[in-house]
């Protein structure tokens, strides 16, 4: 398409500040920014955990990808240590978003 842009930032966020160190380690950054996003989103809607878990609550999200960053500490990990964490895979698959954030909810 040929589509530049010339914006870019970063979130200025400690997020172990703001999410259980048990729950976090299932997430890549990605995965827990959105997170954040939606619980924010569901306080502001109102909406009771009774009434994620209905049948007719559905998630979907989407996204360009796994966490490239998650996948390439995994290999580093694994290079030197010979073994990886077993939450490398909710970290980096490109369903984690969904997948992580639905378990979480109860969606």
């Amino acid at each position: 398409m040929g589509l530049k842009s010339q914006i870019a930032g970063s979130i200025n966020i400690n997020l172990n500040e703001h999410i259980d160190r048990k729950l976090k380690r299932f997430m890549s950054d990605g995965i827990a920014f959105n997170y954040l996003a939606m619980k924010e989103a569901i306080e502001d809607s109102g909406l009771s955990e009774e009434d994620l878990s209905s049948d007719r609550v559905g998630l979907i999200m989407g996204n360009g990808g796994g966490s490239p960053e998650t996948v390439v500490y995994g290999a580093d990990s694994l290079r030197e240590k010979g073994k990886v964490s077993p939450f490398l895979v909710t970290r980096s698959m490109a369903s984690g978003n969904s997948g992580v954030l639905g378990q979480l909810l109860k969606i």
